[in-house]
C-alpha cells in the first residue's frame, strides 16, 4: 500500500486519512480543534510546521552573517458545500509599532509609528487573472466515490475545481514556505512597543454581498545567543574589601539567564575585624526599556523597574557572619567568635511577576527602536562599630551590580539544541573547589521570593 509522506511534517504530528485513491491512504496532519476562521460554507485552517521560529545574535556582528530560519507549513481549506470562489490568498506579515501618549515631536500630533517588517504573499488561486497559483497540493473529497488525488505542483486545474472557480466539497491542502532573514528583530510585548508577525488567510467569493473570510494566525520569533557563544556560560565574579572590615567574593553562575529557571549564586565573606555583622542579604533584577523613531532622532525612557527576586537574612539582632548568630551587645566582648563563611543560593528568575495583572520582565532585545537591558544587584546591609559610641554600631547598605541579559523562556535548551545521540558517561570525578578550613557552607533554597 502506497503511503504519500509529508516533507515537512514529522510522522507522529500526522494522521492516516482515506484514500485519494484506490491504493493508498495519505498522511495529513493533525487539525487544530478549532478552525482559523470559518463561516456556513469554508473553513480555514493554518497548520504551521512550527509556532516558534528562532534566530541566533544579538549584536549585529554575530547574525548578519548567520542563515535564516526556515517558515514552512500547510494551508488547509475545508469546502463544507459548493462554493464559487474568487481567490484565495496567504499573507506573512510583520509589523514593529512604538506608541508615544504625549505625541511625537515636535508637532506632537502622531501618537504612534508603525514600520512593515516583512510583506510575503502566496496567491494560491485568483479566478479574475487567469492564474491558478500553484492549485491545491493535495486534495481530499468529502464524498465515498474515490477520485483522482495527488496533483503535481504545475498540474493545472485541480479535480475539485472548474473554470469559473466553484469548489466542489472536500479539503484543499495548499503548501507553503518562506526564508525569515536572521536579522528580522524578533516578536516584542513591552509596554510603549511591540513586534508582531502573523500568517493571514483570506478567501473571497464570487458574488456582491459575499464577506471576506479572512483568519489570522500570530507567529513567535525568540531570539537566542550563538551556539559558539562563551558568554552564556562565563560568570560574574566581584572580589571588594569594604574598609578593613570584612572582604566578600561574589559569583553569579553565568553572565546570561533564561526566565524561568533558576540561577546558582555564591557568596564567600572573610571578615576581617571580628566586629562587622551581615544582617540582611538582597537580590535585584532592574530593568530599562526606551524606545526610538524617526530614524532614533526622538527618544524615550521608561523608569527604571527595580524586581527584588530573594532575600536573606538573619533574625533580630543575629549576624549570618557569626557561628552561634549572635551579635555581641558590646562592641569589646571577645566571646563572640566570626567565622568566614560561603552562602549558596539557587535564585529562580520568574518570567510573571504578577500574574493576575500579566506584569512581566522583558527578556533583553536587538531592535534599534525598541532597546530593553538589565542588570543584577546584591544589596549587603552590614553593621560595624561606632568609634564615637562603643555600645552602639552604624548601619550600611552596600550595592554591588553588574549587568546580565535575559532569555524568553522559549530560548531554553530543550528547545534550540538538538537531542543527544550518545549516551553520556557514566560518574566522571569531578573537580572540587578547595576552601577555607573553618568556612561554613549553606544552600538557601527558602530565600527566593518567586517559585516555579
Amino acid at each position: 500500500m502506497s503511503v504519500l509522506r509529508s516533507p515537512i511534517f514529522p510522522e507522529e504530528a500526522l494522521t492516516c486519512t482515506l484514500a485519494l485513491d484506490s491504493d493508498g491512504d495519505a498522511l495529513m496532519p493533525n487539525l487544530p480543534e478549532i478552525a482559523t476562521a470559518k463561516n456556513s460554507a469554508l473553513e480555514i485552517y493554518i497548520v504551521p510546521t512550527e509556532d516558534t521560529l528562532f534566530v541566533q545574535g544579538f549584536k549585529p556582528a554575530e547574525y548578519e552573517l548567520r542563515p535564516p530560519c526556515l517558515l514552512r507549513g500547510l494551508l488547509v481549506v475545508r469546502v463544507l458545500r459548493s462554493t464559487r470562489i474568487r481567490s484565495i490568498v496567504l499573507k506573512f506579515s510583520g509589523i514593529l509599532q512604538t506608541n508615544w501618549p504625549e505625541g511625537i515631536p515636535p508637532k506632537r500630533n502622531v501618537y504612534e509609528e508603525t514600520k512593515d517588517l516583512v510583506q510575503h504573499s502566496w496567491p494560491f488561486f485568483q479566478l479574475k487573472s487567469g492564474h491558478q497559483g500553484q492549485d491545491a497540493h493535495i486534495y481530499l473529497s468529502s464524498s465515498l466515490t474515490p477520485v483522482n488525488s495527488f496533483t503535481d505542483l504545475h498540474s493545472g486545474m485541480l479535480p475539485g475545481t472548474d473554470k469559473n472557480g466553484v469548489f466542489a466539497p472536500g479539503d484543499y491542502v495548499y503548501n507553503f514556505e518562506h526564508l525569515v532573514p536572521a536579522l528580522s528583530p524578533e516578536t516584542v510585548e513591552a509596554t510603549f512597543g511591540s513586534v508582531n508577525y502573523f500568517l493571514e488567510a483570506t478567501i473571497s467569493r464570487q458574488g456582491t454581498f459575499k464577506p471576506v473570510l479572512r483568519g489570522k494566525l500570530p507567529i513567535t520569533l525568540i531570539r537566542v545567543p550563538l551556539e559558539i557563544s562563551d558568554g552564556e556560560n562565563e560568570p560574574i565574579v566581584i572580589k571588594r574589601d569594604w574598609e578593613d572590615f570584612l572582604r566578600y567574593e561574589i559569583v553569579v553562575s553565568s553572565k546570561a539567564v533564561v526566565l524561568d529557571t533558576y540561577l546558582p549564586m555564591s557568596l564567600t565573606f572573610i571578615p576581617l575585624n571580628g566586629k562587622v555583622a551581615l544582617h540582611r542579604i538582597r537580590v535585584f533584577i532592574t530593568e530599562e526599556c526606551c524606545y526610538y523613531c524617526q530614524g532614533k532622532k526622538v527618544r524615550r525612557s521608561e523608569p527604571s523597574r527595580k524586581f527584588l527576586l530573594l532575600e536573606h537574612k538573619a533574625s533580630m539582632l543575629q549576624s549570618l557572619l557569626c557561628k552561634d548568630g549572635r551579635i555581641a551587645d558590646d562592641a569589646t566582648d571577645s566571646t563572640i567568635e566570626v567565622l568566614p563563611r560561603e552562602l549558596e543560593f539557587q535564585m529562580f528568575v520568574p518570567c510573571t511577576i504578577n500574574k493576575k495583572f500579566n506584569f512581566q520582565i522583558h527578556p533583553d532585545t536587538a531592535i534599534e527602536n525598541i532597546q530593553c537591558t538589565h542588570w543584577i544587584k546584591i544589596c549587603l546591609r552590614l553593621l560595624k562599630p561606632n568609634p564615637q559610641a562603643r555600645s552602639k554600631r552604624k548601619h550600611f547598605e552596600i550595592t554591588i551590580d553588574s549587568p546580565i541579559h535575559l532569555y524568553s523562556p522559549l530560548a531554553s535548551r530543550n528547545n534550540t539544541l538538538l537531542p543527544v545521540y550518545e549516551r553520556e558517561q557514566e560518574f566522571l570525578p569531578h573537580a572540587t573547589n578547595i576552601g577555607y578550613a573553618e568556612m561554613d557552607t549553606d544552600v538557601h533554597l527558602d530565600s527566593n521570593l518567586y517559585e516555579p
